[in-house]
């Protein structure tokens, strides 16, 4: 889950890199190639880019084998530990392992999202929820290592990027109107 998190933002710096070099071009040019409306489309293609990733690997996640595994760890964990009380914020940790084709793996993906909760109980009842009596395990049968407890997105988790969507078709969008000169 880190590798794929630290590749996302590699292609999004990528991606903004042919952006920043148009700041370094003198200031005639920039005005030429309207430069505030290429940052537009930029911020759209990679905001386009990120929700669909995103939207596709937890559809790909409910395709996904299931198997039975072990809770070795758990505990709540705080997202901020040195925030005033009612800012903090709690999420479980769960480590687990599962089997698959004779080999043990060890994992504590619990979703495709940090579930948090602005209470410890709250925390301790989803994680009930998750693990009682026995945890359902699902991985990728290309990649046995890569697993996750709920491969799904609540539908609040989905409006959101799905609003990411909207945003970067939308920007996409307005930016090439402007640019071939049919806006306003």
């Amino acid at each position: 889950m880190q590798k794929e998190t630290v590749s996302i933002i590699a292609k999004g710096v990528l991606a903004l890199f042919p952006l920043t070099l148009l700041i370094f071009l003198p200031y005639e040019f920039q005005q030429k190639i309207h430069f505030d409306i290429i940052i537009v489309i930029g911020i759209g293609v990679i905001s386009l880019y990120l929700s669909l990733k995103k939207l596709s690997n937890v559809n790909k996640a409910l395709k996904w084998n299931k198997t039975r595994g072990k809770v070795l760890y758990q505990k709540v964990k705080c997202d901020n530990p040195h925030a005033q009380e009612m800012a903090r914020s709690y999420y479980p940790y769960i480590k687990y392992e599962y089997e698959v084709k004779g080999t043990i793996f060890t994992s504590d993906n619990v979703a495709f999202y940090r579930e948090l909760n602005d209470t410890i109980d709250k925390t301790e009842e989803y994680i009930k929820t998750i693990s009682q009596p026995f945890l359902n395990v699902y991985f990728n049968p290309n990649a046995y290592e890569e697993s996750v407890l709920v491969p799904n997105l609540p539908l609040h988790r989905k409006v959101f990027w799905c609003f990411f969507v909207l945003l970067g078709i939308s920007s996409i969008f307005i930016g090439l109107s402007i640019l071939s000169g049919n806006w306003g």
